[in-house]
């Protein structure tokens, strides 16, 4: 899981991805969780604090959505 990963190396939580991006913890966990997709504005603003390419973070979140099935 390279999102939680990245999270984990830049000591981040979802509380902080929350405030940094002007969202709601609910909001983060759903995307985290895989739950619902970040619109593109949010994906690319997401993959930049995480230090990811947006496509990276698609494909992270998209393995996390295939093992929660």
């Amino acid at each position: 899981m390279e999102v939680k990963r990245q999270m984990v190396e830049k000591n981040l939580t979802q509380v902080d991805i929350a405030k940094m991006m002007g969202t709601t913890q609910p909001q983060v966990s759903n995307w985290l969780s895989a739950k619902r997709f970040p619109n593109s504005t949010n994906l690319i603003k997401l993959s930049q604090l995480l230090d990811m390419q947006p496509d990276e973070l698609l494909s992270s979140l998209q393995e996390i959505k295939e093992l929660n099935s």
